[in-house]
């Protein structure tokens, strides 16, 4: 893809409106694809700064700590995703991914079946949950 083209084109729009939360968060999807990490990072927390009250700024974020293999930094996102928004099925089922890391079964259970209870063919919260059911038994 043309991500580093993409990063330019954010770049250029935040110069003319430098709280442009968008931006920093477009700017930090093509970071994730180039697989920029630290970079995503950072323009996530910049968009966060500009608007917390988006759900998919703290989605992404609780993402690239799970890559990290940082449960809690990305539980943390994850919760305020759905505090933000409780009907946000992603922040459930990345809460059962966080929880599953760090190696609360029961806890990861209760946040897949939250997802699916809110939508029944969200794929991820059903692998997940497929996942923590293994990890369960003995």
């Amino acid at each position: 893809g043309r991500f580093r083209e993409a990063i330019e084109c954010t770049e250029k729009a935040l110069l003319v409106n430098p709280g442009y939360a968008n931006a920093y968060y477009t700017k930090g999807m093509n970071h994730t694809a180039l697989g920029e990490k630290t970079e995503a990072l950072n323009s996530f927390n910049r968009a966060i700064e500009f608007n917390s009250g988006d759900p998919d700024f703290f989605l992404m974020k609780g993402n690239l700590y799970l890559e990290w293999r940082n449960g809690d930094e990305a539980l943390k996102c994850f919760n305020l995703s759905t505090k933000i928004d409780p009907g946000y099925v992603p922040g459930y089922s990345g809460k059962g991914d966080a929880l599953l890391l760090v190696g609360e079964l029961e806890a990861a259970l209760k946040a897949y079946d939250k997802a699916i209870s809110l939508n029944p063919h969200y794929p991820s919260a059903h692998s997940g949950r497929a996942a923590a059911m293994k990890a369960k038994k003995p």
